[in-house]
């Protein structure tokens, strides 16, 4: 009922830190060193196939997510070092790729290029790293920018990111191929989030202060998304 109301149908003992529903029915979750997942709306979860977990020490900024096609994707960290898993049967299992980047933000699109954003040690710089074969070959560009946050919606991808200069937006329109600098309307003291609707349209938010009490402002494009004006 859109969120209206709640029902609590966990039957998974233990702390659990992250979960993608795919559609209306079906979600992958992980919790306690395992992957679960459900076709019930949640009624129900069972353990899936996959690797070893327990030898990672952090899955805070672990990403989860699997695409129309049922290809996915979920990290994990060792000792600063992350590792990609990858599925390509809706989660039902699940097998390990190594990540380019170090401690990148990274996503899976809906013709199943992986995308991943972040500091490359080897490079010395931030990268945009493109995967059409599943993790198992990478190509990677070099960016100028630090970057913070990431969403897609299947097909478009902004990258909320900063310069020397001020916060700035990263977008794609050909599934993370190419990229465009996009600017914000004012300078900014902080920006923080980023979302992608289904049309196309970039939310943010930031503040141009620097104050203790400030207001933070939301963003949002316009036209060919060229600039992110005060909403």
């Amino acid at each position: 009922d859109g969120g209206n109301t709640w029902e609590n149908n966990r039957n998974i003992a233990g702390y659990e830190s992250h979960i993608h529903c795919y559609n209306s029915e079906s979600c992958i979750l992980y919790a306690n060193d395992t992957l679960y997942k459900t076709t019930d709306k949640g009624l129900t979860w069972n353990p899936v196939s996959h690797p070893d977990l327990s030898q990672y020490d952090s899955f805070y900024y672990s990403k989860l997510k699997i695409n129309k096609n049922g290809n996915g994707i979920f990290t994990a960290s060792k000792n600063y070092e992350e590792t990609l898993f990858t599925t390509s049967d809706f989660g039902n299992t699940w097998e390990n790729k190594a990540l380019i980047q170090d401690g990148g933000l990274i996503t899976i699109l809906d013709n199943d290029n992986i995308i991943s954003l972040g500091y490359s040690y080897e490079s010395d710089s931030y990268e945009s790293s493109i995967s059409t074969d599943g993790g198992d070959s990478w190509t990677s560009t070099t960016l100028n920018h630090d970057i913070y946050a990431i969403h897609d919606n299947g097909r478009y991808v902004a990258a909320l990111c900063t310069t020397r200069a001020n916060y700035v937006v990263l977008c794609s329109s050909d599934y993370g191929q190419t990229w465009i600098t996009n600017e914000f309307s004012e300078p900014l003291y902080f920006a923080d989030n980023i979302f992608v609707t289904p049309e196309n349209i970039v939310y943010s938010f930031g503040s141009t202060s620097n104050a203790f009490n400030f207001e933070p402002r939301g963003y949002r494009s316009y036209n060919n998304i060229s600039c992110f004006d005060v909403i």
